[in-house]
Order: C-alpha cells, then sequence, then structure tokens
C-alpha cells in the first residue's frame, strides 16, 4: 500500500469556489471525483473571518489524545490573512472522546462546527472539477501486472519524477487535467511507458 492520495476532501477558497470529494477514504489507488460549487464570496469571507477570530487552528490547539491505536488522523489547514496554520486532530470521532478532559472536548467541538460550516458553504449546483496541478507518487514496486495495461497519458515520467520517494513528481496545466482523468479509470495505477510497466498513483491538489 502507498500513503500517496492524500488530497483534501473539502478546500473552500476565497474567490467562493468549494471543492470537495464524497469519498473519505481512498480504496483503490485512482484519486477520489471531485466536484465544484461556486458559493457566495461574502460568505466565504465572513466564514474566513469567524474562524480567524476563533484561533482555533493552530498546532497548539488542546484536542487532546484518545488512549487508542490504529485511528486515523483529520488534518484542517487555514490560509488567513497571515501565514497558514494547521491543526491535527488524532481519532476525531465521538466514541474516542469520552475520557478526554473538558478543554480538549470543548475544542474539538468547534473544529466541528467549522467543518460543518465549511460544508454548508458547498450546497448548490456541483460540477465536475479538473485540477490544473497534480501530483505524482512512485510507489515501493511489486510485481507488475502479466496483463496489458493502459499507456501512461501524461509527459515522460523522466522529465518530472524526482527520484525521491518523499517528493512526489508534479504535473501542471492541461496535462493534470487529462492524467487525472485517466487516472480516475484506472484503480490500479500501472501504466505502460514505452516497454516498461510502472506504477504512478496520481494525487489531485485542489
Amino acid at each position: 500500500m502507498v500513503e500517496a492520495i492524500r488530497s483534501p476532501v473539502i478546500s473552500v477558497y476565497g474567490d467562493g469556489r468549494v471543492v470537495f470529494t464524497e469519498r473519505n477514504e481512498p480504496t483503490t489507488m485512482s484519486p477520489p471525483e471531485y466536484l465544484v460549487v461556486q458559493a457566495d464570496p461574502d460568505d466565504v469571507a465572513r466564514f474566513a473571518d469567524e474562524l480567524e477570530e476563533q484561533y482555533l487552528i493552530d498546532l497548539g490547539t488542546d484536542v487532546g489524545s484518545p488512549g487508542v491505536t490504529d485511528q486515523a488522523t483529520t488534518t484542517v489547514t487555514f490560509h488567513g490573512r497571515g501565514d497558514a496554520s494547521e491543526l491535527r486532530v488524532y481519532a476525531f470521532g465521538t466514541r474516542f472522546e469520552r475520557d478526554l478532559p473538558s478543554t480538549a472536548l470543548e475544542n474539538r467541538e468547534e473544529l466541528r462546527a467549522v467543518i460543518e460550516s465549511a460544508w454548508g458553504l458547498a450546497e448548490g449546483d456541483a460540477e465536475p472539477y479538473d485540477p490544473d496541478i497534480v501530483h505524482v507518487h512512485e510507489p515501493t514496486a511489486v510485481t507488475a501486472p502479466d496483463d496489458d495495461v493502459p499507456a501512461w497519458p501524461g509527459p515522460d515520467p523522466a522529465t518530472f519524477m524526482t527520484g525521491d520517494p518523499g517528493s512526489p513528481g508534479v504535473i501542471t496545466g492541461d496535462a493534470a487535467a487529462v492524467v487525472y482523468t485517466a487516472a480516475r479509470e484506472n484503480p490500479d495505477g500501472w501504466w505502460r511507458v514505452d516497454d516498461e510497466v510502472v506504477r504512478l498513483v496520481v494525487d489531485p491538489v485542489p
């Protein structure tokens, strides 16, 4: 397995765009299907101002750490008027939180309200979203399939892959949308590049 597909579940932009996916946990190597809604930029501005005044999205915010193992971490990133800030919440589910201190519980409830407000901005007529940038990961090799696999639809990987497992390749512009669309139909992430079969995992970056 590879922890490659890390694009956000929902992203809210200052111009009113709300980009989201209804698939929370990727179960294949294909990227999730993203949709986009156009919200009122004034509503987004109010949402951002209120969030900035809360001082909630910060690595120093006390959200506790439930005493359970093998649970996911929810990450919320906020780009306000200053530098980007981030809050990471482990085991973000009420069934895990019964023994947490009151301050941690209050902060988790505030964060739930923030996320609910973000989803409220996503109401409206959604349209398919084509990214203008994708990250491409090359997982640790496993045995390639013997059957035919689709031809890689993007530029030569040698022109954009870094060779560093921790640093993905980047494709931008029209080619990003082409690669994203093709990857949606290729759940295993295997591609043919010239005479070689390689595994390239496409991760859209809304």
